[in-house]
């Protein structure tokens, strides 16, 4: 062989071409890499990087959003079933955790959602004006009832 010839592209198949990250509406995208997706929420850094990096050790692809906009945002931005999870802060500027998940669960009812928020907060969330999230963990988050909480709520989706 030449070195034009191992160069040289292959050849197309004929017919008509689909794009490959076309998706039937509706369908979940393949996770990169075959890791779950997590968004997680929160105004404190200090949080996020720890949720990031024990998410991470264990497997996930995780994004970050400072804001409830931000978060929003993101969530929007990506196609319908990317994240596995949103975990959401209850208190935060700007937007309150209440308010995203509201906007999130009427752009997608499906989506799974985790509540964080601290034990009088967490009162009100689970009261007459409960906050449509699918699990909720009381802060601090113990980091191993966060991984059990993602974990039986991947499986709800299953």
């Amino acid at each position: 062989m030449t070195q034009a010839e191992i160069q040289k592209p292959p050849q197309a198949p004929a017919g008509p071409l689909t794009p490959l990250m076309e998706q039937p509406k509706g369908e979940k995208p393949p996770a990169t890499g075959g890791k779950p997706r997590i968004l997680v929420i929160d105004d404190s850094e200090v949080i996020r990087n720890l949720f990031r990096d024990f998410l991470t050790d264990k497997g996930y692809e995780v994004t970050l959003a400072s804001n409830g906009r931000e978060g929003l945002s993101a969530f929007n931005q990506a196609p319908k079933g990317h994240f596995s999870v949103v975990i959401c802060d209850m208190e935060m500027p700007q937007m309150s955790g209440k308010e995203v998940i509201l906007a999130i669960k009427q752009a997608d009812p499906t989506q799974k959602v985790i509540l964080c928020c601290s034990g009088a907060t967490l009162n009100y969330s689970l009261g007459p004006e409960k906050v449509p999230a699918d699990a909720y963990l009381d802060k601090p988050v113990d980091l191993d009832n966060l991984l059990h909480a993602v974990q039986d709520l991947e499986r709800q989706t299953i």
